[in-house]
Parts: C-alpha cells; sequence; structure tokens
C-alpha cells in the first residue's frame, strides 16, 4: 500500500511538472535558450556582436542583459521586437521632416522606451548605439534596407532626443 501511494504521489508530482512546463510554453513565459536569444544570426555573427557589446558596454552589462531577455520568454521577445519594429518604421515614414519634430521625437521616445527594456540607456549609451547605426556596417545595412538614409536620420534623431531629454 505504501508503495502504491508512494507511486502515486510521484505521478501526481510529474503531471504537475509536466503542466506547469506547458503553461509556460504556451504562455510564452518559458525562458529562452541562447539560440533563440540570437535568432536570426549566425553563430558567428551572434558571437561577434556579444564580443563587440562586451567590449563596449563591459561583460557584466552583456550579461545582466542577457538575463533579463532569456526571462522574457518567447511572448514577451516577440512583443518587444514588434514594438521595435513599428517605431522605427514610424521614424522611417517620418523622414521628409526635422529630427527635431515633435511627431519624429515622439517616435524616437518610444524607440528609446524599447531599448530601455533590454538595458538601461541614459545619455551616453544611447548616443553610442545612435553611433553604432551610422558607423557599424551591418546596423548601417540593415536601417538602409528599410529606408536609404534611415541610419543618418535615426541618428540625427537620436542625438536630438538626447540632447533636449536625456542631457542633465
Amino acid at each position: 500500500r505504501l508503495s502504491l501511494q508512494h507511486k502515486a504521489d510521484r505521478l501526481a508530482q510529474l503531471i504537475e511538472t509536466i503542466d506547469r512546463t506547458l503553461s509556460q510554453y504556451t504562455e510564452g513565459t518559458q525562458p529562452m535558450k541562447d539560440e533563440e536569444l540570437y535568432k536570426g544570426f549566425t553563430p558567428e555573427q551572434a558571437q561577434r556582436y556579444r564580443r563587440e557589446a562586451s567590449q563596449s558596454y563591459g561583460e557584466e552589462r552583456v550579461q545582466t542583459t542577457e538575463e533579463r531577455i532569456r526571462g522574457w520568454g518567447n511572448q514577451k521577445w516577440e512583443a518587444v521586437k514588434g514594438e521595435m519594429g513599428a517605431a522605427t518604421e514610424a521614424i522611417a515614414q517620418l523622414m521628409d521632416r526635422d529630427p527635431g519634430d515633435p511627431e519624429v521625437q515622439a517616435q524616437v521616445a518610444r524607440h528609446h522606451a524599447v531599448i530601455q527594456q533590454f538595458y538601461p540607456a541614459p545619455a551616453e549609451v544611447y548616443s553610442g548605439l545612435a553611433q553604432t547605426y551610422t558607423d557599424h556596417p551591418e546596423f548601417r545595412a540593415f536601417y538602409e534596407k528599410i529606408r536609404p538614409g534611415l541610419a543618418e536620420f535615426m541618428r540625427a534623431g537620436m542625438e536630438y532626443y538626447i540632447e533636449h531629454n536625456l542631457k542633465e
């Protein structure tokens, strides 16, 4: 009888574990794996980008950011990526305006808010990101594919935002 009760308790525990795991996957709260974190990049690109980020911002900041993102799960990851894409597309649609235009700046503020979900982005960090958009060939190419001139426009809009909203 104890053996049967022990087996029943063990099976109940296994069922609870399976249910919890399934709900994490269906709700998108299962921690992401490295290959999901860098999805869309070749392993070589992922290693290089990680190394460059570590050199620029420090290993501790990179690890903290990776842990934060891993904890999001796929559903939040996709939502944040979608919001970033929407902000970028909105900025691209406003390229006929001055970077300081209120609507442009509203979208840059949206972009900054998304970045801050990944890591704190005070003036110096956000400025470094703006510079990366124009100076790093792969980042520049990414934005130029969306719309020619977007990398420069993003940088100008971000620099205006920094000067008027992030400088103390």
